[in-house]
C-alpha cells in the first residue's frame, strides 16, 4: 500500500456524495425498499460485524483498474456476508473448525476470514490473479487474522482476542492467498489441502458468468475431498435461469448432490453489521421475475459428492 492511508467507509462516503451516486443509491434503497446487494467502492475500508465472530472484520475494497471492474471484486457483496454468517452460526452443515477450506472468487475475502477465525486448519482465499485484487485480499487476511501489533496491513489494530478455533499466533500462518483462473491447474491450491482435497469449498456470488460454469465446476470437483462439502450463496440478481443452470449442471453432469438450505431476504440499507435483519422466506415462495425482486433474495446451497 502507499503512504497515504486508505479512505474509511465514512470518509469515502463523503467523496461519493460529491457526485451524488452514493446518496442516490442509499436513498433509493431505503425509499423504495429495494436492498443494496453490495457495500463499498474501490479504495474503501468496510467494517463488517458478523454474530459469532470475536471481532469486527475490516475489509479493504480493491482499488482495481477499470479494465478489471468486470470481475466485480470492487465491492463487499452481501452474499459473502450471508455466507460468513452461516459459517459463524456453527451449524453442522457449515462447521469449519479443524477442516481445510478454499474459497473461489473470494473478492474481499470475508468468508475466508470467518473460516480462519472459526478455527479452520487451513484456509486458501483465491481470486483472479490481478495484482490489486490479490493485494487487497492479502491485506484483509493480514489485518484480521494476524496478532495485534504484528499486522502489516493498513487497516490498523482491530483489538480483541483471536477466533474461536485457535490462537491468533496460528491463524495467519494457516491462511493463504493464491491467484487462480477457474479451470486452470488446481495444484497451487491443492498444495495447501489435506490428502484428497479440501474439506470445505466456499462460493459466494460466483455464478453470474454462465460461460464460466464448466470451469468453476471443474475446480469444485478437483478441489473437493470425497467427504467434503461445498457451501454456496447465490444472489438472485444473477438471474434465476443463470443461477439455477449452475446447480442443475452440478447435479446432472458431475453427479453432485445439491441441497438448497434457505432463501434469505437481503436486508435493506447500507449498514454492514448485525443490526441488519436477515429473514428467511418459505421455500415455495413465489418470487416475481423483475430486476427489483431479484435484488431482494439470496439462495444458500450445500453440495456434496
Amino acid at each position: 500500500m502507499g503512504d497515504a492511508a486508505p479512505a474509511t467507509a465514512a470518509s469515502a462516503a463523503s467523496a461519493a456524495d460529491v457526485d451524488g451516486i452514493g446518496v442516490f443509491e442509499t436513498g433509493f434503497s431505503i425509499l423504495f425498499n429495494v436492498p443494496e446487494i453490495n457495500l463499498g467502492e474501490p479504495g474503501w475500508v468496510v467494517p463488517v460485524r458478523v454474530p459469532g465472530l470475536a471481532r469486527t472484520v475490516s475489509l479493504q475494497v480493491p482499488d482495481i483498474d477499470a479494465r478489471n471492474t468486470s470481475l466485480f471484486a470492487h465491492h463487499v457483496w452481501k452474499a459473502s456476508i450471508l455466507l460468513a454468517r452461516l459459517l459463524a452460526a456453527a451449524q453442522p452443515a457449515a462447521d469449519v473448525a479443524g477442516r481445510t477450506v478454499v474459497e473461489l472468487g473470494a473478492g474481499t475475502g470475508l468468508p475466508s476470514i470467518a473460516a480462519g477465525m472459526l478455527g479452520a486448519r487451513a484456509v486458501v482465499a483465491s481470486d483472479f490473479p490481478d495484482a490489486a485484487i490479490l493485494d487487497a485480499l492479502r491485506r484483509n487476511l493480514d489485518v484480521n487474522l494476524r496478532p495485534a501489533g504484528t499486522r502489516g496491513g493498513d487497516g490498523g489494530d482491530q483489538g480483541g482476542q483471536g477466533g474461536q478455533g485457535g490462537d491468533d499466533d496460528d491463524i495467519a500462518a494457516r491462511c493463504h492467498v493464491v491467484g487462480h483462473v477457474w479451470g486452470d491447474d488446481p495444484a497451487p491450491l491443492l498444495h495447501h489441502a489435506g490428502p484428497g482435497g479440501f474439506d470445505v469449498v466456499l462460493l459466494a456470488d460466483t455464478f453470474w458468468m454462465a460461460h464460466q460454469h464448466d470451469n468453476l465446476l471443474a475446480d469444485v470437483t478437483a478441489l473437493l475431498a470425497p467427504q467434503g462439502v461445498v457451501l454456496a450463496v447465490a444472489g438472485l440478481h444473477t438471474g434465476r435461469r443463470t443461477m439455477e443452470a449452475f446447480f442443475d449442471k452440478a447435479a446432472r453432469e458431475h453427479a453432485l448432490v445439491v441441497e438448497r438450505l434457505a432463501i434469505v431476504e437481503v436486508p435493506v440499507g447500507s449498514g454492514s453489521g448485525d443490526e441488519l435483519v436477515w429473514n428467511t422466506v418459505p421455500d415455495d415462495a413465489e418470487i416475481p421475475d423483475t430486476i427489483e425482486e431479484r435484488m431482494r433474495y439470496l439462495f444458500a446451497y450445500r453440495i456434496t459428492r
